[in-house]
C-alpha cells in the first residue's frame, strides 16, 4: 500500500513541478541575474537531494540512489525557486506597495484632522447657542446634542473599521449639506421604519448612527433658521478653507490609491522581467 501512496505523491509533485516550470518559462522574462540565481538554487537542491538519498538508502546502488537524489532535488528546486520568485516579485512591486502605504497613512491623518475639526465645530455651535455661556449641564440635564454625538462616536469607533466608518460619516454629511430640514426629517422617519423591521444588528446600528447625524444636522439648520436667537458674531460659520482643501486632497488620495493598485495589478499580469531593478 505504501508503494501506491509513494507513487501518488511523486505524481502530484511531478505535476506541480511541471506547472511551475511552465510558469517560469512563460510568465517570467529571465536575465543573467535570474539565471545565476536559479543555477545556485539548482546546485543547492542537488546537494540536498544527494544528502537525503545518502541518509535514506546508504547501501543502495548508484542507480536507485541517483533516482532518489534527482526526485528530492527536483522537489527542493521547485520550492526554492518558488520562494525566490515570490521574493523577487515583492521587490519589483515594492514601489507600488510603498506608495500605497504612504497614501493610506496620509489618508488616516486627514481623516483624523477632519474628524477633529468636525466635532470641534459642533461643540462650538452648541456652546454659542447656550445663553448661560456653557453652563447648561449644571442642572444635571443631559444635552440632546451630546447624546446624539455619543451615538455617532460609538458607531465610528466600533466594529474594528474606524477609518471606513469615518469616511462613511463624511459622505453622509456631504449628502446632508444640500438638503432642507424637512427632507432630513423625512429621512429620519424612513430610517426609523427601517430599524423596526431590520433584523441585522450591524445594519440597525448603522441606521441609528445615521439617524443621529441627521438629527444633529436638523438641529444646526434649525438654529440657523432662527438668527434672532444668536448673536451676530455667533452665526454658524462657513466651511473653513482648510477643510475644503483637506476634503479635496482626500478625494485625490482615493484616486491615487486606486491608480497605484491598478498599476500593480497590471504589472503582475504582464510578463515580469526578473532583474535586480524594475523596468521603468
Amino acid at each position: 500500500m505504501w508503494v501506491i501512496w509513494t507513487l501518488v505523491c511523486f505524481a502530484v509533485l511531478a505535476w506541480l513541478g511541471y506547472a511551475w516550470f511552465a510558469a517560469l518559462l512563460t510568465k517570467y522574462q529571465h536575465t543573467r541575474d535570474s539565471v545565476l540565481v536559479f543555477l545556485v538554487l539548482a546546485a543547492l537542491a542537488l546537494l540536498t537531494g544527494n544528502r537525503i538519498a545518502s541518509q535514506i538508502a546508504p547501501a543502495w546502488t548508484f542507480g536507485p540512489k541517483s533516482a532518489i537524489a534527482v526526485g528530492v532535488g527536483f522537489t527542493a528546486f521547485t520550492v526554492f525557486s518558488f520562494i525566490a520568485v515570490s521574493l523577487w516579485c515583492s521587490l519589483l512591486t515594492r514601489r507600488f506597495d510603498e506608495k500605497i502605504a504612504s497614501l493610506e497613512e496620509e489618508e488616516d491623518t486627514i481623516l483624523r484632522r477632519l474628524d477633529s475639526m468636525r466635532w470641534k465645530a459642533i461643540r462650538q455651535a452648541d456652546y454659542s447657542i447656550r445663553p448661560d455661556g456653557g453652563q447648561g449641564h449644571a442642572t444635571g440635564e443631559e444635552d440632546p446634542a451630546s447624546e446624539l454625538k455619543n451615538v455617532i462616536e460609538r458607531w465610528e469607533q466600533g466594529g474594528g473599521a474606524a477609518r471606513i466608518r469615518s469616511l462613511k460619516v463624511l459622505e453622509w454629511r456631504e449628502e446632508m449639506a444640500g438638503k432642507t430640514a424637512a427632507a432630513l426629517e423625512e429621512e429620519v422617519k424612513a430610517l426609523g421604519q427601517e430599524m423596526l423591521t431590520e433584523t441585522d444588528e450591524t445594519k440597525k446600528e448603522q441606521s441609528r448612527a445615521k439617524a443621529a447625524l441627521l438629527k444633529l444636522e436638523i438641529r444646526e439648520k434649525g438654529e440657523i433658521a432662527r438668527p434672532e436667537t444668536l448673536a451676530p458674531e455667533r452665526s454658524k460659520p462657513r466651511m473653513p478653507e482648510d477643510e475644503v482643501t483637506l476634503r479635496g486632497r482626500l478625494q485625490a488620495i482615493h484616486a491615487e490609491i486606486q491608480g497605484q493598485r491598478s498599476a500593480r495589478s497590471e504589472f503582475m499580469r504582464q510578463r515580469i522581467r526578473l532583474s535586480w531593478r524594475a523596468r521603468k
